[in-house]
């Protein structure tokens, strides 16, 4: 996947972690710290993203990092998801058994964890591999608009 895809993908999720019932949902629920987490996390990594595509036709190790960064994106996408239709659910039904809701959430517990454990694994092995903010293609296609009179 490019760095614009990539890009685009990890801006939908930021889009659906600033989404008012979601939040409010996270609120209620006492997991918001955790998408907080994510959504600073992301932005991070978004900005690395040009420097990191630059990188990865040199660095294999680049290319496996930008890898597990898209199967990350694609499980933190489900389990927002699973959120946003619970968060429904909760505003739809709200005579249902709160017990219910409270159990599958709990059941979700773990896969909020391991994605929360899995964005430090990404945030370590950026560091590692010296992924710099706003560098690579784009600072350097800058760069070379400004040097034309």
């Amino acid at each position: 996947m490019g760095e614009a895809l990539l890009a685009a993908y990890i801006q939908s999720l930021l889009n659906k972690l600033a989404t008012g019932p979601l939040m409010n949902f996270a609120i209620q629920e006492g997991f918001d710290s955790e998408l907080r987490k994510w959504r600073s996390m992301l932005r991070k990594i978004k900005l690395v993203l040009g420097d990191a595509e630059e990188k990865q036709m040199n660095d294999i190790e680049v290319k496996r990092w930008l890898d597990d960064l898209l199967v990350l994106a694609y499980d933190m996408d489900d389990v927002l998801d699973d959120f946003d239709y619970e968060a429904l659910q909760q505003q739809n039904n709200s005579s249902s058994d709160p017990a219910t809701s409270s159990s599958q959430l709990l059941d979700m517990l773990p896969l909020i964890k391991n994605i929360t454990a899995r964005f430090h694994d990404i945030e370590e092995q950026r560091n590692d591999l010296g992924l710099e903010a706003n560098s690579g293609v784009r600072s350097s296609k800058i760069s070379r608009r400004s040097e034309k009179p």
